[in-house]
């Protein structure tokens, strides 16, 4: 996990989708404790994109890529192991000032990974 924080450190902004996808496998993963360790680097890594998720038009990723990041924070809200899920809802709240507006813009994205 070390090794992961020092490269979302260096290379967050200049290559933003090589990070990204990696972690977001790994929020899904069969082990809880890899999808506990993924959901802080994900926080690490919006917050090295200087919280780019959060803004309406993000300057370093898509908006495709910001509605799944949320998205996968949101599911991970509801995970079945009480360290993720308390995990994920702390970095949701950290992040997120108005849940409902934005369940509203990533509903779409969350029904198309869980199903």
């Amino acid at each position: 996990m070390r090794n992961v924080k020092i490269c979302i450190k260096q290379f967050a902004k200049t290559s933003p989708y090589q990070l990204v996808n990696p972690v977001m496998r790994m929020m899904f993963s069969t082990d809880f404790r890899v999808r506990e360790s993924s959901s802080i680097l994900m926080f690490q890594l919006v917050k090295e994109l200087e919280n780019d998720v959060i803004k309406a038009q993000p300057k370093y990723i898509d908006n495709e890529t910001k509605q799944k990041i949320l998205a996968s924070m949101f599911i991970l809200k509801f995970d079945p192991i009480e360290k993720v899920y308390t995990q994920a809802g702390v970095i949701w709240k950290s992040l997120i000032d108005t849940p409902l507006i934005v369940l509203r813009q990533i509903i779409d994205t969350c029904i198309q990974i869980i199903f």
